[in-house]
């Protein structure tokens, strides 16, 4: 609480994996169909039904246009001067 969180959502068409501090939280989720088609608008809500959601803030949000491997977040992770525990 109260500390700097860098997440992380890797997506493709069919799956999806979070990563929390540059490290991987349980699996890569796939999915029968695809999450998003090219052509559509989409939109993206997490929540857990039982509570509230709570005050944050989000800062620094980036969109890439290409897959990220679990390095590659690790990279983006240590570069954005992130203290790691």
């Amino acid at each position: 609480m109260n500390t700097p969180t860098f997440i992380t959502i890797v997506s493709n068409s069919t799956t999806i994996a979070f990563y929390v501090n540059g490290v991987q939280i349980g699996s890569t989720y796939t999915f029968s169909a695809p999450l998003v088609s090219a052509d559509s608008t989409a939109s993206f809500y997490m929540a857990d039904p039982w509570h509230g959601f709570g005050g944050f803030q989000l800062k620094n949000f980036k969109l890439y246009n290409n897959i990220l491997s679990s390095d590659d977040v690790f990279n983006l992770y240590s570069t954005e001067g992130v203290v790691m525990n």
